[in-house]
């Protein structure tokens, strides 16, 4: 497998169950990081770079999000905690997540319960892709953004993805099932296992 990943654009990795497109995701953020082959950035293998630096700069969202028992200011500030609250407003239009956020019982200071009880799915991948954008990385992973979600949900987060998209400031790698968000990207990777 050999595939070049373009900076600030969109690729979209997609193919059949099993083909690896998770595990190219767990590679290229260094979860895994014992492989054959060369995974490089600027010609720069990634094991050159110290893991801290290198993870700084990449955000993943697997495809179950995690969401602590506190408010949703707290979850997208999480591991950022001198975000301003300009910052998490902007952060949170961009991800689709302030409208339905100021409808909560008391807005971004609502706690949301064990792992977002409190919220539907969608809600719980929007506030998730905030608190990535909130981090500042430039690299964003998203590992099928979409499943699990209904009709309106699954809109909302493409509706996202467009915007984040059209800011030109990241580069977003999106493993997806989904048509529509394959089709937004710049770049179309498919995967297929050998039979």
């Amino acid at each position: 497998f050999s595939a070049v990943i373009p900076y600030r654009k969109f690729t979209s990795i997609s193919g059949n169950s099993g083909a690896g497109k998770s595990t190219l995701l767990d590679l290229i953020s260094r979860i895994y990081n014992k492989y054959d082959g060369k995974i490089s950035l600027d010609n720069i293998s990634i094991k050159n770079f110290k893991l801290a630096d290198y993870r700084n700069n990449i955000s993943l969202l697997p495809q179950v999000p995690f969401i602590y028992d506190d408010t949703v200011l707290s979850n997208i500030r999480y591991g950022n905690e001198n975000l301003k609250q300009d910052e998490i407003i902007k952060v949170s239009k961009l991800a689709n997540a302030h409208e339905f956020i100021n409808k909560l019982s008391r807005g971004y200071n609502t706690i949301l319960g064990e792992r977002g009880s409190k919220l539907s799915g969608g809600q719980v991948q929007r506030i998730v892709l905030a608190r990535i954008l909130a981090s500042k990385a430039k690299i964003i992973i998203l590992d099928e953004p979409t499943s699990n979600l209904d009709y309106n949900s699954s809109n909302k987060i493409i509706s996202a993805l467009k915007k984040i998209k059209n800011t030109n400031e990241y580069t977003l790698i999106i493993v997806s099932h989904d048509k529509k968000i394959i089709e937004l990207g710049d770049k179309i990777i498919n995967i297929s296992t050998l039979d």
